[in-house]
């Protein structure tokens, strides 16, 4: 035994120094992310091609090029299969996608990831690598990376990349607060068993559906005791319960749930616990922009005989015997060997009761998947049991200064109404800004809803993706640009609803200026600096995002994150990359939950599910990968 052990010990270095060898030798004629073309991203798909492609043969379609589709289109076409993604907007990439307008550049969805990119051994640069072939670079943001601002009481507290200076922060700020400290313990603790159901949760889903199912039986006690009680109902357990007087503790530590969009009543605990400690060794930002994570995929993609089509819309996925076979789109079938792929959304491809008619999939055939998540509609009116995440107004800002000259740093800031969340968002649900107005013609002088008063918002993200970004001096000398975000509600913009994209009217132009103003507002009360700088403001809607990334009601996150939608083994197999349409597949967010981090994870969970040759081979890029330079600190200068 001893013998054989040590034999082992000396053939697995040899054996990772083969697979090095084998990966470097098939990535040394990739070209880097400077010399990919960027309009390797808006290649516009036509009859003819489509047709082209149909006759040559496709082994895998792609519906949408989110970071999850592209991902798992990566990967597949890395081990030999043909793949064609299309995409209905006119630039792929999903939520990573920019754009340029005015002389500055956008990042529009990705505003900082975790996962530990400056460490070698760092599951998530390993997979990042993967999908890429090495090509994207990370910049490390300011250590601390996060403010958590008050706006009741003006108080300050900096999250930290070291999860203890965080802590001693915290603690600081609460430092009159008897029993802070044993209830910031709790808290942890809580947290690291909400993160260790989260894993074992999401690694079922690399397996079948019924093998998921018969897993559940035994862990669903542990999911519903450490996963599924709301984030309030374990503060509650930490003595920080709403009315106790560490309740503001608890919503100063819960203070990202804007990351997921859903307050601490409502929202699931293994969810927060698994954004948070996401951060724990800093946050990073693409070098680059956040399209060079589409860019190095797509080329990928290309490279290895596959295409991505933009402007390519799919109006159908077409199904023979009950199986998905392929997909229609601009009036040409084109087949699909092995899979159809939807990185739509579950609501997009299998219906939702406040988008009647929008589904991909025949309803007939999928009702069985979308009654997993939804229950039983089988006399048609009932609402959704999960519903769209929240929507949000933003505000895009170019400045004639670059963020050194202007002090701004590579952080975000969360500026929340106080620390009682639930109540700040019961709040904001009760507002009505537009009963008075409804039924007034459109363009009416006092036909636009009303907006609300900063102090109505329970929360404004405000962040730099210029500061964050290593390369953007190069790209943008004497420039900065930021973002600000606002939740909002749809029905404030409904008004507009079926007007078109750049032509909805003057009345629609001056209800986006009144939203400018009152951003610009925050803008200016937390990053002073900018004032008399900003030559450039461009505003998005709710409507913008419905026209840009398909959406149905304008949310930002895909399906709400609420305890409903993880709420047993149907709702987890509802959304399970296996779909109980043989052929069909999901990946993106909605397989999983919000973020970046969450898509790229779900393109390799769909790939696994697909094909067992093309995950193997993404396993042994990331056991071996070529992996880039450690993240750069630029930012921190």
């Amino acid at each position: 035994m001893g013998t054989l052990m040590v034999a082992t010990m000396c053939a697995l270095p040899i054996l990772l120094l083969i697979i090095r060898m084998v990966v470097k030798a098939r990535q040394s004629k990739v070209p880097s992310l400077k010399e990919i073309d960027p309009a390797i991203l808006k290649v516009g798909g036509t009859t003819k091609k489509l047709t082209a492609c149909n006759d040559e043969g496709v082994d895998v379609i792609v519906v949408g090029s989110g970071l999850g589709g592209l991902t798992s289109a990566s990967l597949l076409s890395k081990a030999g299969y043909k793949v064609m993604v299309l995409e209905q907007h006119d630039v792929a990439g999903g939520c990573t996608h920019t754009f340029e307008d005015g002389g500055f550049e956008f990042d529009v969805g990705l505003h900082y990831i975790g996962g530990g990119l400056d460490l070698f051994l760092s599951p998530m640069r390993r997979m990042w690598a993967a999908a890429s072939d090495g090509q994207l670079a990370w910049t490390k943001s300011d250590p601390d990376y996060d403010i958590c601002y008050n706006s009741s009481t003006d108080q300050a507290i900096p999250f930290n990349q070291n999860p203890w200076v965080s802590d001693r922060n915290v603690l600081a700020a609460f430092k009159d607060t008897p029993r802070a400290k044993q209830a910031l313990y709790q808290y942890h603790i809580q947290e690291l068993f909400g993160v260790l159901v989260s894993v074992v949760a999401m690694g079922l889903k690399v397996l079948p559906p019924f093998l998921t199912r018969i897993i559940w039986v035994f862990f669903d006690p542990i999911w519903r005791r450490f996963g599924t009680p709301s984030v309030a109902t374990v503060l509650d357990r930490c003595g920080m319960g709403k009315g106790g007087p560490l309740a503001k503790l608890g919503g100063a530590l819960v203070y990202l749930y804007g990351d997921y969009g859903t307050n601490p009543a409502r929202a699931p605990w293994w969810l927060h616990s698994l954004v948070s400690t996401h951060y724990y060794g800093g946050a990073f930002f693409p070098t680059g922009g956040s399209s060079s994570i589409a860019k190095t995929m797509v080329a990928a993609i290309t490279r290895n005989g596959g295409h991505v089509f933009v402007r390519t819309p799919v109006s159908e996925i077409v199904l023979e015997n009950g199986r998905a076979v392929g997909v229609k789109a601009k009036g040409v079938t084109v087949g699909a060997k092995v899979a159809v792929i939807s990185d739509a959304g579950f609501r997009n491809t299998f219906g939702t009761s406040d988008a009647p008619g929008k589904q991909l999939v025949d309803p007939v055939v999928g009702e069985a998947q979308r009654a997993l998540l939804q229950g039983s509609n089988e006399n048609g009116g009932a609402p959704d049991k999960v519903g769209a995440a929240l929507c949000m107004v933003y505000l895009f800002v170019g400045l004639d200064k670059s963020d050194e000259e202007l002090g701004i740093k590579a952080r975000n800031v969360w500026a929340l109404k106080d620390f009682d969340h639930d109540a700040a968002f019961h709040s904001f649900n009760e507002l009505d800004l537009v009963s008075s107005t409804a039924d007034l013609e459109l363009d009416d002088p006092d036909g636009a809803p009303t907006i609300p008063k900063m102090e109505d918002l329970p929360a404004v993200f405000l962040g730099s993706a210029s500061a964050k970004d290593g390369d953007w001096p190069r790209r943008n000398p004497g420039k900065s640009a930021m973002t600000v975000l606002v939740p909002v509600k749809a029905e404030w913009f409904d008004r507009w609803d079926g007007t078109k994209i750049k032509n909805r009217g003057d009345e629609y132009k001056a209800y986006k200026s009144a939203w400018k103003e009152l951003m610009l507002e925050a803008l200016y009360k937390h990053w002073p600096e900018t004032k008399g700088h900003v030559v450039y403001t461009d505003v998005a809607t709710p409507l913008s995002n419905n026209f840009y990334l398909n959406s149905t009601r304008g949310e930002v996150y895909g399906l709400e994150h609420t305890v409903e939608r993880y709420d047993g083994v149907d709702a987890m197999v509802a959304l399970h990359p296996q779909t109980a349409v043989p052929g069909l597949y999901m990946t993106g967010q909605d397989v999983l939950c919000v973020g970046i981090v969450s898509a790229l994870t779900s393109g390799f969970l769909t790939t696994a599910r697909v094909s067992y040759k093309a995950i193997f081979y993404a396993a042994l890029e990331m056991m071996a990968p070529n992996l880039p330079e450690a993240p750069s600190e630029s930012a921190l200068d």
